[in-house]
């Protein structure tokens, strides 16, 4: 929620308008009783978190223009497929401020995962749409797997549809290895204990 800038209030707010589901709403009454209690416990501790961190960067870059401006010639970025639209807010003011400065991102489409906490791939997908004249170098080459691995993995990530980017993936290691698929056996028992709880 605080990664879209979303207060408790916001999100109850949004509970209030369109069409939710009962699961929906359910979750979203007690994420918004749990959002209040851990806002709460950061205020009675005098403590902020990350994305508090970023969303107060944001807002004191905005309310002050010659902060941090002319003072960075380099912005270096690592994991860039995990980028927010909150964390993208950021490197633009701080881009805007430093016009002379080169901005170098690091990251794989493929391993984009944190969807969940806020990130969107579209900003890595899109990166020419945002940043302008990039220069885009292609890693292809798989040093930490086996073969094995480099080709299963692309197997299966080339199912994610239109959201990355094709490449082609090789492994430097030419070995092969025969992959398990281990199974339990116990669905029903992990199902049965599942829904007890």
């Amino acid at each position: 929620a605080k990664t879209y800038g979303l207060t408790p209030d916001k999100v109850e707010k949004k509970l209030g308008k369109g069409v939710w589901s009962r699961k929906q709403l359910a979750f979203g009454e007690l994420s918004v009783r749990v959002f209040r209690d851990y806002e709460a416990g950061l205020r009675r501790l005098g403590k902020i978190d990350f994305e508090d961190m970023i969303n107060k960067a944001i807002d004191e870059l905005r309310s002050d223009r010659g902060l941090y401006a002319d003072v960075y010639d380099h912005i270096l970025i690592d994991e860039y497929h995990d980028i927010s639209a909150q964390r993208y807010k950021l490197i633009r003011l701080l881009l805007d401020r430093n016009p002379k400065c080169k901005l170098f991102c690091v990251g794989d489409d493929w391993q984009s995962i944190m969807g969940f906490a806020g990130s969107n791939v579209h900003f890595f997908i899109n990166f020419d749409k945002y940043f302008e004249n990039p220069a885009v170098t292609k890693i292809s080459t798989n040093y930490r797997s086996v073969k094995s691995i480099v080709d299963a993995g692309a197997s299966i990530i080339k199912n994610n549809g239109a959201n990355q980017i094709p490449k082609a993936t090789v492994s430097y290691k030419d070995e092969v290895r025969e992959i398990r698929v281990l199974r339990s056996t116990h669905k029903k028992d992990f199902e049965s204990r599942y829904h007890e709880q």
